[in-house]
């Protein structure tokens, strides 16, 4: 953009009126002043002024790009900060904060033994063991990796060092219950070709399912729509989705109304932790309170 030069306008006289009107003549109307009287919105000044507020094209992409919905959201194992918890031994990665459907997902690491903070919103959470061992506080019942936990309201639990678990809230009134699905216990359904799913709680009746997902080296996961958001953590092995390639400890998100490409799995197959969420079932289960 051009603009005048403050040392010329210091020197005076006529060798400065010259250079000034000079600077103008170069810099073209962007410089001219209205003469009295005129509507400084007439003539040539509007397009100056609107060509101004135009951003660069670049600019423009990067914005609207912003400002759009984003379709996924992938989170790698390397990527996002661990940031301190409220324990000293624990450390959270937040990979979900939705204050408009009321939702949050995490990672909660136990680098010495430690308590599970308390969850983000109040009202239903779910856990995962990825690692390592839980224990409730009152009772002393204790969970192990590949165990599953849905309560409301949330119980205080205590973690051994190394524990490694993904936590799922959401505001919303469940009723005042628990269940508890260990790896060992929960049955095995074939699903589709090369897949098996292991149900954790939900179902076609509940607002929001989970499930693990077991697919075979080489197999594929049809493309499907999502009528609400859809997220996933790769418990162990590798697929490709979205052209991008997944392994263990990665997260993904679908959004609400997004379809999902295929899903292809590499040589050594790929379990899924699966988080599927109903906003039909919400609506309704909120029609019934």
């Amino acid at each position: 953009m051009a603009h005048s030069n403050d040392a010329e306008d210091e020197t005076g006289g006529d060798e400065s009126a010259a250079s000034a009107d000079a600077g103008a003549e170069g810099a073209g109307d962007a410089h001219r002043v209205a003469p009295e009287g005129d509507d400084p919105l007439e003539g040539d000044l509007l397009p100056i002024l609107s060509a101004s507020a135009a951003p660069p094209r670049s600019l423009r992409d990067r914005i609207l790009a912003a400002a759009l919905p984003r379709t996924f959201a992938f989170v790698t194992q390397h990527e996002g900060p661990w940031l301190p918890g409220p324990d000293a031994p624990v450390a959270i990665k937040e990979l979900l904060a939705d204050s408009r459907d009321r939702l949050s997902t995490r990672l909660v690491r136990f680098q010495q033994d430690g308590g599970l903070p308390e969850p983000e919103l109040s009202g239903r959470r779910a856990f995962y063991v990825i690692r390592g061992t839980v224990r409730q506080r009152e009772n002393g019942e204790s969970l192990g990796a590949g165990a599953f936990r849905d309560e409301y309201p949330p119980q205080e639990w205590r973690a051994d060092a190394g524990t490694l678990l993904i936590e799922f809230c959401e505001h919303v009134a469940v009723g005042n219950a628990a269940v508890t699905h260990e790896s060992v216990a929960a049955l095995w359904i074939d699903a589709l070709p090369g897949g098996r799913v292991r149900p954790l709680e939900g179902g076609d009746d509940g607002p929001r399912s989970f499930l693990v997902l077991s697919m075979s080296p080489g197999s594929t996961l049809p493309s499907h729509p999502h009528t609400g958001i859809e997220e996933l953590y790769v418990l162990s092995g590798s697929c490709t989705l979205d052209g991008r390639t997944l392994v263990a400890g990665d997260y993904h998100r679908a959004a609400a109304q997004s379809t999902h490409p295929d899903t292809h799995t590499l040589d050594d197959g790929c379990d899924v932790l699966v988080s599927l969420r109903d906003p039909d079932q919400l609506a309704r289960d909120a029609a019934e309170v």
